[in-house]
C-alpha cells in the first residue's frame, strides 16, 4: 500500500516530499533616476499632444469626415462592402465605419 511518495502504511511522509516545489516571481526591473524622469517627460508629452488634439486615444474615431476616410477607396467597392455588411474602408466584418 504505497501512497504519492511511495511510503508503506508505517512511515511517514518526507517534510520535502509533502510542499510543492514553488519557484520565485520573477525579479522587478529596478529603474534609474534618468530612466524614470525621460519617462515621465515622454508620458506628460503625448498628455499634452493629447490635450491639444494632435494624438488620436486608442478607441477613438480618426476619421470623422466620411470622403477623407473613404478617399482612394472606389465607389463601387463600397456599395459592395456596404451590402454585405462590412467595413466600407477596409472590408473586414467585426467593425462598422460609416
Amino acid at each position: 500500500m504505497g501512497g504519492p511518495t511511495g511510503a508503506t502504511k508505517g512511515e511517514k511522509r518526507k517534510l520535502e516530499d509533502s510542499k510543492p516545489t514553488v519557484t520565485a516571481k520573477r525579479v522587478k526591473k529596478q529603474y534609474t533616476a534618468k530612466e524614470k524622469s525621460d519617462y515621465h517627460k515622454k508620458k506628460a508629452a503625448e498628455r499634452r499632444l493629447k490635450k491639444e488634439g494632435l494624438l488620436a486615444s486608442a478607441g477613438e474615431v480618426k476619421h470623422t469626415v466620411w470622403a477623407d476616410a473613404h478617399k482612394g477607396v472606389d465607389l463601387k467597392v463600397v456599395d459592395k462592402r456596404k451590402s454585405d455588411n462590412q467595413c466600407m474602408r477596409c472590408g473586414i466584418k467585426n467593425h462598422a465605419r460609416k
